[in-house]
């Protein structure tokens, strides 16, 4: 919702191809590989999935970029997300998988977008994934920073590298 009421304020970006956890690709599978879009077996043994909340594309002066959207209620601990999380994601980028979920943006490196309640919770979240597979493709911002009018252009977004950066860049030729 927050992204869509931060579209209104900005008519120049546009999110596309949002794809909920939930969504179906095949309601007569029984297993999620095959039953939902966004769902992804990496490997059987041992076993390792990606499995993002939502995932989009933001649009913004020609240039595209896939987010996987990871939404922290608190209700797992920060070093079980760390662990558990990023190997998906950096097999992701490692084979190019996020393709299919990202049209029009397929050959630019996505980025994991973690949404967390609070900005202790942002910070302890970014330095446990700091040195773990595929850091450089998450960023953190805590959901209090996260408001329509700061929600493109602002600096509340970090990376692991623990600066804050906003999530466009309001430049010529911008980048995503």
């Amino acid at each position: 919702m927050r992204f869509d009421q931060a579209v209104a304020i900005f008519p120049d970006i546009s999110i596309e191809n949002w794809l909920g956890e939930w969504d179906v690709a095949n309601h007569q599978a029984s297993v999620p590989e095959k039953k939902y879009k966004l769902f992804t077996l990496l490997r059987e043994n041992p076993r390792l999935v990606a499995n993002p909340d939502a995932s989009f594309v933001i649009c913004y002066n020609g240039y595209r970029r896939g987010y996987y959207l990871e939404l922290d209620r608190a209700t797992s601990g920060v070093r079980q997300i760390a662990s558990s999380k990023p190997p998906g994601f950096a097999e992701m980028a490692d084979r190019g998988l996020h393709a299919r979920h990202f049209p029009g943006a397929e050959n630019i490196p996505f980025r994991v977008l973690m949404v967390t309640p609070t900005a202790k919770r942002r910070d302890d979240l970014r330095a446990a994934i700091a040195s773990k597979p595929g850091a450089f493709l998450w960023r953190f911002v805590a959901q209090d920073d996260l408001r329509p009018e700061t929600a493109f252009h602002e600096p509340i977004v970090y990376g692991c590298d623990g600066v804050g950066q906003p999530l466009i860049k309001k430049l010529e030729g911008a980048n995503v």
